[in-house]
């Protein structure tokens, strides 16, 4: 949750929005007036105290998150002949890091094998560990 208050993450978000995924309103043949407001709304929520960006949450599903949502922005910005924008680039890094295992692979062997990386429990208990505070 600390995240949401680092003074660079909303203005970085706004600006994602805005140079990168509101390409899509054409592409979905929507008006930009109707989309804006559901952005606002979610930038809100996030902000929300009891909402928050736990681990679990930001990371759920991150490879399907990547290609439903920011993909198709970059499409549509190359669409509309523009380049994405290093916000956009940055968010795919990110997502790319998230999901690239670090470290010792003790169970490649395995079929399917299973990799490891930074968020896994090395030497711990699930008790030691947590991607949602409370649960």
């Amino acid at each position: 949750d600390d995240c949401i208050g680092h003074p660079h993450v909303l203005p970085y978000l706004e600006q994602l929005f805005e140079r990168d995924i509101s390409h899509c309103c054409s592409e979905l043949k929507l008006p930009r007036i109707a989309v804006t407001p559901v952005f606002s709304e979610w930038m809100a929520r996030i902000q929300h105290p009891h909402f928050g960006l736990e681990c679990f949450f930001v990371c759920q599903n991150a490879s399907q998150k990547m290609s439903i949502r920011l993909l198709p922005s970059i499409r549509s910005t190359l669409a509309s002949e523009e380049t994405p924008s290093d916000f956009m680039i940055f968010s795919l890094a990110v997502i790319l890091r998230f999901l690239t295992p670090i470290g010792d692979q003790p169970r490649v062997g395995e079929s399917p094998p299973v990799f490891v990386g930074r968020l896994d429990v090395a030497g711990g208990t699930a008790e030691d560990f947590s991607y949602v505070s409370g649960l």
